[in-house]
């Protein structure tokens, strides 16, 4: 069995600390996707591809992102999200306009991907992976992505951070609700379902109980009349 393996969007802040603001698994959010451009995948794998060459983990590559420059790529490819993920344009913008103000003491957005790369054979296929999302987004193909806190932003990482992406953005408080109730609201609808399904199967039962019998009843009538 696959271990959990976890994905990371981190911040170095003004006081020298990493610090992970997102999580996902995989597949990866697609926000965070929506934040490349395809010389950043090149990039990545280059580095990965490196470091396995030289007999080390490439578990220390980084994907290093150019803060500005991955907040235009993604706001320009808001229309794929208007088109095909409308009911998510608002924790979008918000998730934005977070990532936006929050403290990113070198302007490098920085994501960890190695632990979703080992969800694929090789690194080729986890690269190409990658290059046909970015595909889907700039050729506004419609894609399965699941809608889905985890499969849109990523879940909130736990540190210390006085600003939350929780307190801050209304849209993904609601989100969340419907991520942790709606499943359990679903169960209850089906339970609740259950229970008119039974009591209607106990009904005809026992009117096709009743039926023989009276079917018999009128057969022993009969020979009791012939005789």
């Amino acid at each position: 069995m696959r271990e959990n393996r976890s994905a990371r969007l981190y911040a170095r802040q003004s006081d020298g600390e990493d610090v992970a603001l997102f999580e996902g698994g995989n597949p990866l959010p697609f926000f965070w996707l929506m934040l490349l451009g395809r010389e950043d995948v090149e990039l990545y794998c280059i580095r990965m591809r490196r470091l396995i060459a030289a007999g080390t983990s490439p578990s220390r590559a980084t994907l290093r992102l150019d803060k500005l420059r991955a907040l235009m790529q993604a706001t320009i490819r808001r229309s794929y999200l208007e088109r095909h993920f409308a009911s998510w344009l608002g924790l979008f913008d918000d998730w934005i306009y977070f990532l936006q103000i929050s403290d990113f003491s070198d302007m490098k957005i920085y994501l960890d991907l190695y632990s979703v790369s080992l969800y694929y054979p090789t690194l080729s296929q986890f690269e190409d992976s990658l290059f046909r999302a970015l595909d889907c987004f700039d050729r506004n193909i419609a894609t399965g992505y699941e809608e889905s806190i985890a499969g849109t932003c990523g879940h909130e990482a736990h540190n210390r951070n006085r600003r939350r992406f929780e307190r801050f953005s209304e849209s993904y408080r609601v989100k969340a609700q419907d991520d942790i109730y709606g499943l359990s609201n679903r169960r209850i609808h089906l339970e609740r379902n259950s229970l008119p399904n039974e009591r209607g199967r106990f009904a005809t039962l026992a009117f096709l109980l009743a039926l023989i019998t009276l079917v018999i009843a009128a057969i022993v009538g009969l020979l009791i009349i012939k005789k």
